[in-house]
């Protein structure tokens, strides 16, 4: 019984050792891509359960024999096996090339042989192929109303897409550059392109493209064109290419007329736009002006591209140097001109005397009586009528003084009787004299006017020199504040509500009424068989009327 489980051991063993119940090998790993950037290390994968005695072997998708067991046998150093377990037997690439994508194959040599592909994808950034060798950007000249392509050439994996951008010329920093888009995506607040633009003759579709076209360019379409390469892969790339338009020049005169003294100093300019910058010069009686001990002449930029202000300073000025001058400006596409006229300016003589003015009163509940006295001869009224006119005026005074203050009742009243006895004294002399009083109000206020009296108790009816001279009264902030609600204030317009006068007509009314309206006129008489001859009316002028016979 012993010999027989010994020889069962014995049994398993060789057959254990001869393979009969080896499992076979398998592949752990499922099937993947691999993507890598250029340049970089890329690993594929296979994991192998079981191998035992088998080998393993790389191909590519040529069935270029690449690695046998831990081998390399290919002639390129980059490929390599990497085993970080026992059961990996990875294909390792270092610094990927574009070439090494493609599919490679893990194999088994079994009977039939197992394979394992893994796809290998290699990504390239962007890059522009029309760019200068020293990266400088490039240039394109060109005349206005031409068409002008400016082309990105670029390439990449995955294909990159182009974005124009555009910036002004004098714009170093880029702060002012701004995407160029179509008409369509072009954003509400912003303002239409001054050119236009389109790649693969689609204006629709936005401005992506490697040839940007510029039709009927003109000096509005000079600028900085950028172009921006991307494809998800950074990093991304760019190139500028700068296009000048030529255009012949515009002069612009900041001021048409200019007026100075003689013996001052002036400065004449005049900008002048233009590309390219040629001649330009000051003429004055057909001749250039240059620069003299009187005459100087400067050029410099100014802020806008393609723009120069020239300048004429004219010093001690004189009688002949007063006239038309010309700012002139010309290149190889035309010439342009502007006039302005420097005049003499001529002070005006200031009279310096004003006339005095009276202290004006204040506006206190005070009335002041002014008494005037006039003499007539004696032949002009007799005594009675004298008598009489000057009862009246003394009733005038009377009733004017009583709404004054006892104090300027009593001075009005002296007053009067002092011109009275006075006037009698001329009796001798041949008539009594006639006294006429008139009676003057003056409203009189407290607050201080533009006169500016230094002695509010001065006496009344001195003469000071006005502040703002004649005509002027200083208005108060409570009357400027007044005038300005008033002025700026809009009123209100009332709406007319029409009513209907009268009750609502009945229907037979209103049948009446268009009976009326719609009946054959009658032949009228003419005016001249309806004369009136006797009327109470021939007073007012009416002779024949249709209106006063009651035909209307």
């Amino acid at each position: 019984m012993a010999d027989d489980l010994v020889g069962w051991i014995v049994l398993s063993l060789t057959i254990l050792r001869k393979g009969a119940f080896a499992l076979e090998p398998s592949f752990d790993v499922p099937v993947i891509n691999i993507t890598v950037v250029v340049g970089k290390t890329a690993i594929l994968p296979c994991s192998v359960e079981f191998l035992g005695e088998h080998k393993v072997v790389w191909t590519d998708e040529f069935s270029t024999l690449l690695t046998f067991d831990i081998n390399r046998i290919i002639d390129d150093d980059r490929i390599g096996i990497d085993r970080p377990y026992n059961k990996d037997w990875n294909l390792i690439i270092h610094d990927v090339r574009v070439k090494d994508r493609g599919r490679y194959i893990c194999q088994i040599n079994t009977h039939p042989i197992k394979t394992k592909p893994v796809e290998l994808n290699v990504l390239v950034p962007p890059q522009i192929l029309n760019e200068n060798d020293d990266g400088s950007r490039r240039e394109i000249l060109s005349k206005e109303g031409e068409t002008v392509n400016v082309i990105c050439n670029v390439s990449g994996i995955p294909p990159p897409s182009v974005k124009w951008y555009r910036r002004p010329l004098e714009d170093t920093l880029g702060s002012k550059k701004e995407r160029i888009v179509s008409e369509l995506d072009r954003p509400k607040d912003r303002q239409r392109e001054p050119c236009i633009y389109t790649v693969h003759d689609e204006p629709g579709i936005g401005m992506e493209g490697e040839i940007l076209v510029i039709h009927n360019v003109s000096r509005y379409c000079d600028g900085i064109y950028q172009c921006v390469a991307s494809n998800d892969v950074p990093p991304a790339v760019e190139m500028e290419t700068a296009v000048f338009v030529e255009f012949q020049p515009e002069v612009n005169l900041i001021n048409k007329r200019i007026s100075q003294e003689k013996g001052k100093e002036t400065i004449l300019l005049c900008e002048i736009t233009a590309f390219p910058q040629a001649l330009s010069y000051w003429m004055y009686h057909g001749q250039e002006v240059v620069s003299s001990e009187r005459f100087k002449v400067d050029i410099y930029p100014e802020g806008k591209a393609h723009t120069i202000t020239l300048s004429l300073r004219i010093t001690n000025i004189s009688e002949i140097d007063f006239g038309e001058y010309e700012c002139f400006a010309s290149n190889k596409l035309g010439r342009d001109r502007e006039s302005m006229v420097l005049n003499e300016l001529r002070k005006m003589k200031v009279n310096k005397q004003t006339t005095p003015a009276v202290v004006p009163p204040t506006t206190r509940s005070r009335q002041i009586v002014g008494l005037v006295a006039t003499y007539r001869p004696t032949h002009a009224r007799d005594e009675g009528e004298s008598y009489k006119g000057l009862v009246k005026d003394f009733q005038q005074v009377e009733n004017g003084c009583q709404s004054l203050n006892e104090k300027r009742t009593i001075t009005a009243i002296t007053l009067f009787f002092a011109l009275l006895l006075t006037s009698y004294q001329f009796l001798n002399q041949g008539g009594l004299p006639t006294i006429e009083l008139v009676l003057q109000g003056f409203k009189m206020s407290s607050i201080r006017s533009s006169v500016h009296p230094k002695d509010l108790n001065q006496p009344w009816g001195t003469i000071l020199k006005p502040e703002y001279g004649l005509g002027h009264q200083k208005m108060t902030d409570y009357e400027i504040d007044q005038t300005v609600d008033r002025l700026y204030k809009i009123p209100a317009t009332k709406e007319r509500v029409y009513e209907r006068p009268g009750k609502k007509m009945t229907e037979e009314e209103i049948a009446e009424m268009l009976q009326r309206l719609t009946k054959a006129p009658v032949e009228k008489i003419p005016d001249s068989d309806r004369r009136v001859t006797k009327s109470t009316y021939n007073e007012m002028g009416v002779v024949s009327s249709y209106a006063w016979k009651g035909y209307n």
